[in-house]
């Protein structure tokens, strides 16, 4: 009985530590998601009104891409940020910055642009 408890211990420790990059990872993941998607929402509110569409356009393929590639979480996440980005006041926005930085994730994701 001892011998049994002591190979379920190890077995358990053992797959706590290679889990633990995969928990990493994921962590990873969220924040990148969570990241991104508040960008996207910052960059609506400094995207003209007639751009708007495209932009628009934009953030639901990197949804469908998230949610395609990644998984429902990772996706939601996304679009809860994309909200709470775009709940913000341009003023509060360096939007040149903001520009630049997301022109070359479009770029990686293939998609369009806003500017």
């Amino acid at each position: 009985m001892s011998w049994l408890r002591h190979s379920t211990t190890a077995a358990l420790c053992l797959g706590v530590i290679l889990a633990t990059p995969a928990i990493a990872d994921d962590i990873n993941l969220k924040a990148d998601a969570r990241e991104l998607g508040i960008a996207v929402g910052q960059s609506y509110v400094c995207t003209d009104a007639d751009k708007r569409a495209m932009a628009r356009a934009d953030s639901e393929t990197m949804y469908d891409m998230i949610l395609f590639g990644t998984d429902h979480e990772h996706a939601y996440i996304y679009a809860v940020a994309v909200g709470y980005g775009a709940a913000g006041k341009k003023e509060d926005v360096d939007c040149e910055k903001l520009a630049a930085r997301l022109a070359g994730v479009r770029s990686k994701m293939g998609l369009g642009g806003t500017e």
